[in-house]
């Protein structure tokens, strides 16, 4: 196993323990940089914001979340 291997592998478990679930929830927020697109564990905790929506669900993706679009 390659070391981004299980850097990936420790990483998804980190964030599947922090968001309590596989499930990242992705919707938009209004910030000082305008509006941005937020991914939220299933708790509320706000873990990340990204430019677009594509962005925020590639991000999650990458780590083998499901992201669900909230509105």
């Amino acid at each position: 196993m390659h070391a981004s291997e299980v850097l990936h592998d420790n990483t998804k478990a980190l964030l599947e323990e922090i968001l309590g679930s596989s499930k990242a929830y992705i919707k938009p927020v209004v910030e000082e940089k305008g509006r941005m697109f937020g991914m939220f564990a299933s708790d509320g905790t706000q873990l990340a914001s990204f430019d677009s929506y594509e962005a925020a669900y590639s991000a999650a993706r990458i780590f083998e979340l499901d992201a669900v679009a909230l509105h």
